[in-house]
């Protein structure tokens, strides 16, 4: 319920036209409710669950536009995903994931989630020049920011400040 997924399929039928197609992957007590709320309408496909890595990895090439309308995050690691491989984002400010994002992305406030959802919804279909450069800021920012070696340092870094200085004495 916290990932809020049949929020987005009411927002995708209200605001996106017969060309586009809202792509659903994952799993979890909502996913019955979100099949019955998208079976009749041919734009919107519930994938469940998608374990294989690469299967994953092209969906998200694939995409254009991806959104995160949660309650409730830490930091979304699938957010991360998408914005390694350049989509635009659209997501809430709930946990760390405003941070994340950062300006490469487009925000909506965690409540009310409508009509922010709408608008946003709104901006990346009438914009193709937003979400490329969006799509774009994003890849920057997450492999500057979030890529292993980078965030690998910064550990390193705060270690050094906490582990005390050793003088040898001879």
């Amino acid at each position: 319920p916290e990932k809020r997924v049949t929020n987005l399929v009411e927002a995708f039928r209200a605001q996106m036209d017969n060309n586009a197609a809202l792509l659903i992957a994952g799993s979890g007590s909502m996913e019955e409710r979100v099949r019955r709320l998208a079976q009749h309408d041919p734009r919107i496909r519930v994938l469940g669950l998608v374990c294989d890595r690469e299967q994953s990895v092209d969906l998200l090439r694939a995409a254009d536009v991806f959104v995160l309308p949660s309650t409730a995050e830490g930091l979304s690691l699938s957010m991360l995903e998408a914005m390694a491989t350049g989509c635009a984002v659209i997501a809430t400010d709930a946990g760390d994931d405003s941070a994340a994002l950062g300006d490469a992305g487009l925000h909506i406030p965690t409540r009310p989630l409508e009509p922010s959802l709408s608008q946003a919804l709104r901006r990346v279909r009438d914009d193709d020049a937003l979400r490329e450069r969006l799509g774009r800021a994003a890849r920057r920012r997450v492999v500057d920011r979030y890529a292993m070696r980078s965030r690998l340092d910064e550990l390193l870094e705060l270690y050094e400040t906490l582990t005390p200085r050793v003088a040898a004495v001879a």
